[in-house]
């Protein structure tokens, strides 16, 4: 009997009867609104009706009548301030029960809010809530003011969006002088883009080397992402230092002065970054974790000068969640386009660009020369035809799921890079299994300096050849 469905049926029977406890409710609530009433005034009218008695005895006692102007005033007053407490006492009452009637016929009338006003009732809540406390603390909920970037077919916001905010929020509540130099994130849930997300950062500690900052992201009331940040004061390390790093590889940058409709076509609707590939190490391998695969990204046009430093670590934050988890399939030779309706799709729109929706991609399908029109078109072609071909069905790999589920950035020389620089970056994955996989990830600024490592982890299944099984 303590089912939801039984406790739904009990609620309405109570419902059906209420006369009899509505009775017994509204005597009690009588008799204890006069009592607490009472309690308030009766003190002054026992002492006003003691004086008016007073005044009675003495006048039927000592045969006074008829009595005198001293004794008419005396009753006159005392009856006039009985009468006055009692009508304070049923004033109170009566006050009291038309609040509670107030609040009845409020809670009957309310109107469910949507999920955008609940939003900024909550926004307006925490900013009241924090008018009553420390500055210091009232400035620690910040907001995005712009909608966030959310890919074409993902699930929610891109990941490095949050990481970035967050990031951004930290910072704000830390001393100049001190800089980030460990980042571990979890992914709770998919981000909307068309709600603003709040961002809570806590003050854990201030230390005088060492300052630690927790930031979670809440949109509808719940946590979508969660960090725990470290800064570190600058040159708290001594003069005596241990020092090594791990050299860039040899690697040749895009030439800016020349147009490559390749890169163009590969970076149109990617977001505000820009990326370029420079090639897989151990391509042929027979094993996944001894290729590495790299590229060189930067943030498109120039970042403001007015953001200082802080804009470029978060730009660099933002990148790093870029073709991350990817790696996985990547190493497994896994194309982004596995299967025959992707594939189909594709070879449609090389053929018929101005179909596309995406303007920028449309036109950088057109610039296409005819010789990388025809290299591509086989290429996709050849992979169409293996797709398809039933020899190569339990062979043929596709990715049915690809979600981050935690990340971890260690910023190793937060000042010697500029984000709207190239950065090259290098990516393997040490492991993959149980429906998981690992990645880590080395990235140099442009002078070759190490600036930051990562590592990710995240959901990673294959599409299988069963037929889907029933839910019930």
């Amino acid at each position: 009997m303590d089912s939801p469905q039984y406790q739904e049926l009990g609620l309405v029977s109570q419902e059906q009867q209420p006369i009899d406890q509505e009775t017994v409710r509204a005597t009690w609530k009588f008799l204890a609104g006069l009592s607490s009433n009472l309690t308030l005034v009766g003190p002054c009218l026992f002492s006003n009706l003691l004086g008016l008695l007073n005044v009675v005895l003495n006048i039927i006692c000592r045969k006074l009548l008829p009595i005198g102007r001293l004794e008419t005033v005396g009753m006159v007053l005392a009856s006039i301030f009985a009468v006055l407490y009692a009508l304070c006492a049923l004033w109170a009452y009566g006050r009291d029960i038309a609040d509670e009637i107030r609040v009845d016929d409020a809670d009957r009338t309310m109107i469910p809010l949507t999920e955008e006003e609940m939003q900024r009732q909550q926004l307006l809540r925490l900013l009241q809530e924090n008018q009553g406390k420390k500055k210091s603390s009232a400035k620690d909920v910040f907001t995005n003011t712009r909608p966030l970037w959310h890919p074409p077919g993902a699930r929610g916001i891109y990941g490095g969006a949050a990481i970035a905010q967050s990031l951004a929020a930290a910072m704000r509540t830390v001393p100049s002088e001190f800089a980030v130099h460990s980042m571990h994130c979890y992914f709770v849930l998919a981000g909307d883009s068309e709600i603003p997300i709040l961002y809570h950062v806590e003050r854990v500690r201030d230390g005088r080397s060492f300052i630690t900052r927790t930031v979670q992201a809440r949109q509808r009331g719940r946590p979508i992402f969660t960090t725990t940040l470290s800064f570190s004061r600058a040159n708290s390390g001594g003069k005596k230092k241990l020092e090594h790093a791990t050299s860039m590889p040899d690697v040749t940058l895009p030439d800016d002065s020349s147009a490559d409709v390749k890169r163009r076509l590969y970076n149109a609707g990617g977001g505000p970054f820009e990326s370029h590939k420079l090639g897989t190490v151990n391509r042929d391998s027979s094993k996944p974790e001894d290729k590495r695969i790299r590229r060189c990204m930067r943030a498109r046009g120039n970042i403001s000068e007015a953001g200082g430093h802080h804009a470029h670590l978060s730009a660099l934050a933002y990148v790093t969640d870029s073709y991350f988890i990817g790696t996985v399939s990547r190493v497994h030779d896994i194309p982004r386009f596995a299967s025959p309706a992707e594939l189909k799709a594709v070879l449609n729109a090389l053929k018929n660009p101005s179909d596309l929706d995406d303007d920028e991609i449309s036109r950088a399908f057109k610039e296409l020369k005819e010789e990388e029109a025809a290299e591509l078109r086989r290429q996709l072609e050849g992979a169409l035809s293996k797709a398809e071909d039933p020899k190569n069905k339990h062979k043929h790999k596709e990715v049915g799921m690809m979600v981050s589920l935690d990340h971890s950035i260690y910023f190793h020389n937060p000042w010697a890079f500029r984000a709207d620089e190239w950065m090259v970056t290098e990516m393997e994955s040490p492991w993959a299994g149980e429906g998981r996989g690992l990645v880590l990830q080395n990235i140099w600024s442009k002078d070759g300096t190490l600036i930051a490592t990562c590592t990710q982890e995240g959901v990673v299944r294959l599409k299988q050849d069963e037929p889907p099984r029933s839910k019930i």
